[in-house]
């Protein structure tokens, strides 16, 4: 709303029928707050997009990292309106810069 970037979506290559979902290869989903470096990357090496609906989804891996966590998984559904992911299986967050004493990590 004040010309900053919210959002950017890459790939290395997709197959944009005239109907249905986006089939993007080497997703790169970069989300912004308010300075000009992203604060969260997502990636995934297969993604469906939605543009109409503004969903996406893969049945495979995914890693959304950000400066102070990464978490890994396979199987995901994200909504772009809402800005919620779900992921479905084998969900692994790596804490970073944690300390012993902040109660965080036994």
């Amino acid at each position: 709303d004040q010309g900053h970037i919210k959002t950017q979506m890459f790939g290395e290559s997709a197959n944009i029928p005239a109907n249905g979902p986006v089939e993007v290869h080497q997703l790169k989903y970069e989300i912004y707050g308010e300075g000009t470096q992203a604060e969260t990357c997502i990636t995934a090496p297969l993604c469906f997009y939605d543009r109409e609906g503004g969903e996406a989804h893969s049945d495979g891996p995914v890693r959304i990292a950000r400066a102070d966590m990464v978490i890994t998984g396979v199987g995901f559904s994200f909504d772009r309106r809402s800005e919620r992911m779900v992921i479905q299986h084998q969900v692994k967050v790596v804490l970073k810069g944690m300390r012993r004493q902040e109660g965080f990590i036994p």
